[in-house]
C-alpha cells in the first residue's frame, strides 16, 4: 500500500481554486453592478425580490441626482435652501468673528454650518415640500401639490424625532448591557439600525405630497389599524412572570407609538418593504455622512423619497376626516 508521502502533489491546484473563487466573486459583483445600473437608469415598478428591492432603494438616490442634473430649473430650486443657509451661516460667522484671519473665518463658518445643519429642514420645510411636488412633475408623474406644514409643527416634529432616535431604544439597550463584553458592539449596531430606520422615515416625511384639492391634516384621522412594529407586546402564552418583566417594555413601546403616530404611514412602508428601506437609507446615509456637504445633498434625498412615494402609489397624504365615531 503506497505511503501518503509518496502521493504526487498537483502543481497549481490551489491557484486554480483561488482563481475560480475570484471569478465567482467578480461575476457576482458584476451582476449586482448591472442590476444597480438598470435601476438607476430606468423607471420601473418596485421589484419583489429582497436583493432587488435593496438595490432599487439604493439606486433611487442616483435617479434623483440624474433628475436634478437634467433639469436646471429643478436644480436651482434644490440649491436655494442650501445656498441660503450657507449665506446665513457666513453672515453669523462674520458677525461673531473678532479678527480677519482667513483660516479662523473659514473654521468659524464651517463650525456654524455643521452645528446648525439640523435646523435647516425646519427653516426650509416649505421649500423642500414644494421641491418634492415639482420633482414628481419633472419625472413625468401625475401632478401633486406640496404638503405644507407650519413651522411650529415642523419644529415640534423635529424635537420628537430627536427624542425617539436618542431614547427610543432605552429598554433594549438596558437589556443588551447585561450581555457583558459583547454589549458595546451590539449596542452600536442596534443604534445604527435604529438611526437608518429613522433616516428613511424622515426622508419620506419631508417629501409628502397631496392630491390637488385635498386639505392636509396634521395627523391621520381615526385609529390606526395596526400598531407599529416597535410597539412591543407580550404573547399571552408566555409565563406570567415573563409578562410582568416585559411590562415596562410594553409601556415604553406604547408611548413611542403615541409619539410617532404622525409617521405611521412611513413606518408602514418600512414594515411592508424592509429591504427597500435598507437600500434607500444606506444610500441616504452615504450622501449625508459628510458634515457641511450633506446640506447640499439633502435635496437629492428629498427628491429620491418623492419618487419613491410615487412608485409606492403616492399614499402619502393623511387620511380624510372621518364622520361619527372613529
Amino acid at each position: 500500500m503506497p505511503d501518503d508521502q509518496d502521493t504526487p502533489v498537483v502543481p497549481g491546484a490551489d491557484d486554480t481554486s483561488r482563481q475560480g473563487s475570484n471569478r465567482t466573486l467578480q461575476h457576482a459583483f458584476s451582476g449586482i453592478a448591472r442590476e444597480f445600473q438598470r435601476h438607476a437608469t430606468a423607471t420601473a415598478p418596485i421589484p419583489q425580490e429582497a436583493r432587488a428591492q435593496c438595490l432599487y432603494g439604493l439606486a433611487q438616490i442616483a435617479v434623483a441626482g440624474r433628475l436634478l442634473l437634467r433639469h436646471r430649473t429643478l436644480a436651482r430650486a434644490a440649491l436655494v435652501p442650501a445656498m441660503s443657509f450657507a449665506v446665513l451661516c457666513a453672515i453669523f460667522a462674520a458677525i461673531q468673528l473678532n479678527d480677519t484671519e482667513p483660516l479662523h473665518a473659514a473654521q468659524r463658518f464651517y463650525g456654524l454650518l455643521v452645528s446648525a445643519a439640523p435646523i435647516s429642514p425646519v427653516l426650509f420645510t416649505h421649500s423642500y415640500a414644494k421641491l418634492a411636488a415639482r420633482a414628481q412633475t419633472y419625472a413625468g408623474l401625475p401632478a401633486r401639490q406640496p404638503f405644507l406644514r407650519g413651522y411650529v409643527q415642523a419644529s415640534w416634529e423635529t424635537l420628537v424625532q430627536l427624542f425617539v432616535i436618542g431614547a427610543g431604544l432605552a429598554p433594549l439597550v438596558a437589556i443588551l448591557s447585561l450581555t457583558g463584553d459583547a454589549s458595546g458592539p451590539l449596542i452600536v449596531v442596534t443604534y445604527a439600525i435604529w438611526a437608518l430606520h429613522w433616516i428613511f422615515i424622515e426622508a419620506l416625511d419631508s417629501s409628502r405630497t397631496l392630491q390637488h384639492g385635498v386639505r392636509p391634516m396634521t395627523e391621520p384621522a381615526g385609529e390606526m389599524p395596526l400598531a407599529p412594529w416597535y410597539q412591543s407586546s407580550c404573547d399571552p402564552s408566555l409565563p406570567r412572570a415573563l409578562r410582568i418583566v416585559f411590562t415596562p417594555v410594553r409601556w415604553w413601546g406604547a408611548m413611542l407609538a403615541r409619539l410617532t403616530r404622525r409617521w405611521r404611514p412611513e413606518v408602514r412602508v418600512v414594515e411592508t418593504h424592509p429591504w427597500l428601506a435598507v437600500g434607500f437609507s444606506a444610500g441616504a446615509a452615504l450622501v449625508l455622512a459628510i458634515p457641511g456637504v450633506n446640506l447640499f445633498f439633502r435635496p437629492v434625498v428629498v427628491v429620491a423619497a418623492a419618487l419613491l412615494w410615487a412608485h409606492l402609489g403616492n399614499d402619502s397624504e393623511p387620511a380624510p376626516p372621518t364622520t361619527g365615531n372613529a
